[in-house]
């Protein structure tokens, strides 16, 4: 039987992935992924996150924490992925300029004109807003590649 297999990018903190560091013990590599957790097609947008990732990881602890890209092969098997309704609401420069919008004004017309609607499946979302999210905590056995870029 062949997985069903995609790779993506995560951008986080270095107290997430390593356990010794991590006061919540939310460490992706003993204890996956915890539900709401986002993914994208794009290593620039997954390092843009990880960035905003180390400001709340600095801020919470009160030390230095280190940028993560990481590069994630799941089973889509055992996961679901949808699409992200905070970026549809709320997207990045670079979102709206790679569907050929000048501002997020205008991106927000073409939604309230009709012309833009919330993608309705992951492979949609992760073509228009390139970025997916996963509702459920996702076990190491949904994991079947994690590389740190």
């Amino acid at each position: 039987m062949t997985k069903n297999i995609i790779t993506l990018f995560h951008g986080t903190s270095s107290d997430r992935v390593d356990s010794t560091d991590n006061p919540l013990k939310t460490c992706i590599k003993t204890h996956g992924f915890a539900e709401g957790t986002y993914f994208t097609n794009k290593e620039d947008i997954a390092e843009y996150f990880a960035e905003t990732a180390v400001e709340e990881a600095d801020e919470r602890t009160g030390k230095k924490h280190e940028l993560v890209v990481l590069k994630v092969m799941l089973d889509l098997s055992k996961i679901t992925l949808l699409p992200d309704s905070n970026m549809y609401c709320e997207p990045l420069t670079m979102v709206y300029e790679n569907q050929g919008f000048d501002s997020e004004d205008d991106w927000h017309s073409a939604i309230n004109d009709g012309e833009l609607e919330l993608p309705e499946t992951y492979q949609d979302s992760l073509d228009v807003l390139c970025s997916v999210v996963c509702k459920q905590a996702i076990p190491l056995d949904a994991i079947v590649a994690l590389e740190i870029d």
